[in-house]
């Protein structure tokens, strides 16, 4: 670059006489302080002076690499006017043969990097070294830095990684010439996971995997340990995840069911980002209870990336069959379970229970259909929903029913005769609910066989029972039976007694039998002639013959 020295011009200007030069020159000098000289001020503008004045002043500014330099004298010496005066300071210029550098540094994959606070370019820095080697660090030069350097080939090569980036291993060359602005450009490569295990899902009693559980994945581009401060920010990405065969959930596309577009690097495989991700489970898999939780996963390491364990429990509904007003379970009763149209049958075990589980999401009906055969049949339907988290019963939440089933009624067979076996017809008896006999139940009276029955004797009662009207030419029966009855059917345990002994039943057809015995009135015939005694020899022989007959054909009926 050729440089025009104002001292050259005025040399020019005086023929070499270098004494005019200092004259002039300190002419110009006092011009540019003072705007005045010796030679006082020319008219019209065209005083030599003010002309090289103009002209240095219009001149362009100097190229960066123009330095000037003084150099001060402490001596003396003598001036052109034979005066002893201090030397003057030295002036004088070069150029020098320098240029720039700037370092331009990007994120390799900018769709992960942008707006998230956990990638940092800016903390990189590179070393500047003068061999290829890189082993004589020259300087240092940080993103976006631009730096001025002699002219020279120098080697770039990074020292420290940005925050949350791989450190860059390649060495860049550049050359500096003179006055030459240099531009190189870097792009790191940012810390991501590869389709990393996200979370498994299990059985909370089988620990096995479960399948098609489905969960909202919200990502934030920052790190965080408060579910309350991501809560308040808006999430860069919101997911839809399900879990495989094996109850795991994979950040890939084999796992995605929708949202917003899935973290890939440049080659289309999925990544995931660093960062906090917060889980959360949207639907539960079929026959399990929705987690109502949030976990919140910090995503910092670099290298190594710990996958949650969800457990979930089964939606679980236990219907319980016991004995009415006891805790005695009834095992072999029939309830038939429909939903969706299709029907299954349940059947009570030795507990009384039936256990359902994993059950689908949407209304069921569970109805009674036969109860166990010593217990009365109550009919019962029950009408429940499935939800996501739990059984309804209208808008109760409820996980078991208590159902009870009251032992089969009884009968009282009562069967009537005298001391010679002989079937009593037309006795009547009275059943009565209270000990003093005023509260009557129901009254019944003896057949040809000389039986009568009373229906709907409940277990766990007391029952009163009087023959209240009784035949002629018998005693009168004053007794009064209590039967007391206390049933466990599935036990086998038949408590029933009449005035406390233990009596005759027909389990099988839950019948009480009891068997009530008249004596017939005894009168001596009145003594006097022998035709009184002739009648009454001949009445007694018939009523052997009677009697001998009767007995006969009962055997025979037997």
């Amino acid at each position: 670059m050729d440089i025009c020295v104002p001292g050259d011009r005025i040399l020019a200007s005086v023929n070499n006489d270098k004494n005019k030069a200092v004259v002039i020159t300190n002419e110009l000098v006092s011009y540019a302080y003072s705007k005045t000289t010796v030679a006082g001020t020319a008219t019209n503008g065209n005083h030599m002076i003010v002309n090289e004045y103009n002209w240095i002043f219009n001149l362009p500014s100097p190229p960066s690499n123009f330095k000037i330099y003084a150099a001060s004298c402490n001596q003396t010496g003598t001036n052109w006017q034979g005066i002893t005066t201090s030397c003057q300071t030295l002036i004088y210029w070069e150029i020098e043969n320098k240029g720039t550098v700037t370092l331009e540094k990007n994120s390799l994959l900018p769709s992960i990097t942008e707006n998230n606070d956990c990638y940092f370019l800016e903390q990189a820095v590179y070393g500047i070294y003068t061999d290829a080697a890189c082993t004589t660090l020259f300087t240092t030069i940080s993103p976006n830095e631009t730096l001025s350097l002699d002219s020279n080939t120098y080697y770039l090569k990074e020292i420290e990684a940005g925050n949350g980036y791989e450190i860059n291993e390649e060495i860049l060359s550049f050359t500096v010439e003179n006055n030459t602005d240099n531009k190189v450009k870097v792009h790191d490569k940012p810390f991501y996971h590869n389709s990393p295990l996200i979370l498994k899902k299990r059985d909370s009693q089988t620990y096995n995997g479960i399948c098609d559980t489905q969960f909202k994945i919200q990502f934030y581009g920052f790190n965080s340990y408060s579910l309350e401060e991501c809560e308040q920010m808006e999430p860069l990405k919101t997911w839809v995840f399900k879990t495989d065969s094996n109850g795991c959930l994979y950040f890939d596309e084999d796992h995605f069911v929708s949202g917003d577009e899935i973290y890939k690097d440049d080659e289309n495989n999925p990544i995931l980002p660093l960062g906090t991700l917060i889980l959360e489970e949207k639907k539960p898999a079929q026959g399990y209870l929705k987690q109502e939780r949030k976990v919140l996963k910090n995503i910092c390491d670099t290298e190594f990336f710990s996958y949650s364990i969800f457990y979930n429990d089964k939606n679980e509904f236990t219907i319980y069959k016991y004995q009415d007003h006891t805790p005695i379970p009834i095992k072999d009763t029939v309830f038939v379970h429909t939903f969706n149209e299709k029907e299954e049958r349940l059947i009570t075990d030795e507990n009384g229970c039936i256990h359902m589980e994993g059950l689908e999401i949407g209304m069921h009906s569970l109805q009674e259909e036969k109860a166990n055969k010593h217990y009365q049949n109550e009919n019962i339907k029950l009408d429940f929903e499935v939800k996501e988290d739990g059984i309804y019963l209208e808008d109760e939440k409820v996980n078991q029913v208590i159902f009870e089933n009251k032992v089969k009624d009884f009968s009282l067979q009562i069967h009537k005769t005298d001391p010679f076996q002989m079937d009593l017809e037309n006795v009547t008896f009275t059943l009565f609910k209270d000990e003093d006999c005023t509260q009557i139940m129901d009254i019944q009276t003896t057949d040809e066989k000389g039986i009568c029955t009373f229906e709907g004797l409940e277990n766990n009662m007391v029952y009163y029972c009087k023959e209240t009207q009784g035949l002629d030419g018998y005693e009168e029966n004053n007794n009064i039976y209590v039967i007391r009855l206390n049933c466990v059917p599935v036990y086998d345990q038949y408590d029933i007694t009449i005035n406390t002994n233990i009596t005759d039943i027909d389990i099988e057809n839950h019948i009480i039998r009891m068997n009530v015995l008249n004596t017939p009135v005894k009168k001596l015939p009145v003594t006097g002639n022998n035709g009184q005694l002739m009648i009454f020899c001949t009445g007694t022989f018939l009523m052997i013959i009677v009697l001998r007959r009767k007995r006969n054909e009962k055997e025979k009926y037997n």
